[in-house]
């Protein structure tokens, strides 16, 4: 591999290629950014409510509605939401994963102080204009992973505070010029894993305040002149695993601010492996420059210095004056890496069971940066029984640490398994930079929800006597269960051989055994054995594996079973008071 070096003074560059020069960057520190918001702040300022949609609050999408109406505890249901509740109503919106494939205008009217709006994992295909109006207090606008193919101009109108905007995981095919209209304080914008070609000049306009770009694996092969025109606050510009095989000489002109730009996995053929990260002149003399390299992998770093170049073609390294003359040779040297160490990996917070329902994440920590795509990752590396893998994403930008996301088929339990890699070249084969493959197989096994059941009771009729129902957990679970149980009548009548009995049962974690007590009522009647049934619903932590018992009450009783035939409880009552 070679690396290739421009004239750049100040902050050092994560990335530095060929035949194009990237601007001076910033001596300031990069300012972390922190969202901090309660589900119930207020905070944000006054806004004029614009009405509600024709119909109100029921006429909204259904889930929208419902999301709403759950936050306000003084409305039992939509008809009772008022404009006033609205106005008040903080926080985040929760709508991820409700299965909502349209909006209408409206949805998110009088919502004046909503902060977050989390409309990620639908099936979105289109936003309808004006779907944001009035929002002036929402920060945080999550839209990834639904199918969006594409917005039309000003979709995000009236989001003038929103900062961070998740577009990822969509299906957008191209954006029009203006889309990005109204987003005045966005600092950061996801695209990744998109369907764009390319982008338009201009398309970024108006947006100074963002600091973070992120279009990797978007689908980009090419890119114009002057898309980056005005992203002066920008930081940090990934555009790894493109298709992008050329760049315009003057792409990043103008992003003074630019500290970090990622760019493999493209087509860019005078791309270096290695990454110069500082270049600086020594005791401020020209003739003498010190450069600092940081290698990609552990094989031998290569560093040539390119000469024999117009001078006035980008990066070109010429003598000064009005006569400038190029550098007549190209400088060569090979550092050696250390020896290679074997690339391992560990799961790291892998549940012990999963809830039967929704997804369950763990993280996958390498022992050093791999080289591989989202999609792969997700759809080839692991082998998965019981369910699949949904979403796999670097943590924090990280290549050597990936959270990952399964989605389990059923109840039962599901079996994640990391291959070892024996060969680069196979779909999924996880690898780092200089072809080292994984060099172990990583396995875990994360059992479904715990089961509760409940036994059978049998009981002599007698003063005092008790149906003790036994409920049971599988095993011990990791957090609180909770079941609803209650009584019903078979041959047994309540108020007459026993007393109705419901209520909750509450398993704290590590407990496997409760009991359900129900009283028996002594007569003189013998009525052979009755039943009742005790039934458990509602379980909140474990699944309901046997959920109805049997309670058999055994009569010992003077009173003949063929008197009660003949005569009846109550003239049978008599007749033994008699005697």
């Amino acid at each position: 591999m070679s690396l290739i070096f421009v004239r750049l003074a100040a902050a050092a560059l994560v990335v530095l290629f060929g035949a194009l020069a990237l601007p001076t960057a910033s001596e300031a520190q990069t300012t972390a950014l922190v969202g901090n918001l309660d589900e119930g702040d207020n905070a944000a300022s006054e806004t004029v409510t614009p009405p509600p949609p024709s119909g109100g609050i029921c006429a909204r999408t259904d889930q929208v509605r419902d999301a709403i109406v759950a936050r306000i505890q003084a409305a039992r249901d939509c008809t009772q939401v008022t404009a006033a509740h609205l106005a008040k109503l903080g926080g985040r919106l929760k709508l991820a994963g409700k299965g909502i494939s349209s909006l209408k205008a409206g949805d998110f009217a009088g919502l004046s102080k909503l902060r977050e709006i989390w409309l990620e994992n639908n099936q979105l295909t289109a936003l309808p204009p004006g779907l944001f109006d009035g929002l002036s207090a929402v920060e945080i606008l999550q839209l990834n992973g639904n199918h969006l193919v594409s917005l039309p101009v000003g979709a995000f109108d009236g989001l003038s505070a929103v900062w961070l905007l998740h577009l990822h995981d969509n299906r957008l095919s191209s954006l029009p010029v203006g889309v990005f209209d109204g987003l005045s304080s966005l600092q950061q914008l996801l695209l990744v894993d998109n369907r764009l070609s390319s982008l338009l000049a201009g398309v970024f306009g108006g947006l100074s305040d963002l600091t973070d770009l992120d279009l990797e694996e978007s689908g980009l092969s090419s890119l114009p002149a002057g898309v980056f025109d005005g992203l002066s606050s920008l930081q940090r510009l990934n555009l790894e695993y493109n298709q992008l095989s050329d760049l315009p000489a003057d792409v990043f002109d103008g992003l003074s601010s630019l500290t970090e730009l990622t760019l493999k996995g493209n087509r860019l053929s005078h791309l270096t492996e290695g990454d110069v990260t500082k270049a600086r002149r020594v005791d401020r003399r020209n003739d003498l420059w010190e450069i600092t390299v940081e290698p990609d992998s552990q094989e031998a770093v290569t560093i040539t210095l390119r000469g024999n170049r117009e001078c006035g073609a980008t990066g070109a390294v010429c003598t000064r004056g009005a006569d400038p003359r190029p550098l007549g040779n190209s400088p060569s040297a090979t550092v050696e890496g250390p020896p290679a160490e074997p690339l391992t990996a560990s799961f790291e917070g892998m549940p012990a069971e999963h809830a039967g329902q929704g997804s369950f994440s763990f993280r996958v920590a390498f022992s050093e940066g791999i080289s591989i795509s989202y999609k792969t990752v997700r759809d080839a590396s692991f082998t998965v029984t019981g369910g699949d893998v949904t979403h796999a994403r670097r943590v924090d930008g990280r290549r050597d640490l990936w959270r990952i996301a399964i989605e389990p088929d059923s109840d039962e339990t599901v079996t994640v398994r990391l291959p070892e890699t024996t060969d680069c070249g196979a779909s999924g084969a996880i690898c780092a930079g200089d072809g080292r493959g994984l060099s172990h197989s990583l396995s875990a096994t994360v059992s479904g929800p715990v089961g509760i059941s409940v036994a059978d009771a049998r009981v002599e009729e007698a003063a005092g006597a008790v149906l003790e129902f036994a409920v049971t957990l599988e095993r011990a679970a990791a957090g609180a269960v909770t079941v609803d149980y209650a009584t019903s009548d078979g041959s047994a009548q309540a108020g007459d051989d026993y007393t109705a009995t419901s209520g909750t049962l509450t398993f704290r974690a590590g407990e496997t055994d409760k009991t359900v007590s129900v009283p028996v009522l002594d007569d003189a009647h013998d009525e052979g054995e009755q039943t009742l049934t005790l039934r458990l619903s509602a379980a909140s932590g474990a699944v309901i594996a046997d959920g109805e018992a049997t309670g058999t009450i055994e009569n010992t009783d003077p009173m003949p079973k063929a008197w009660l035939a003949r005569f009846g409880r109550t003239a049978s009552d008599h007749a033994v008071e008699a005697i």
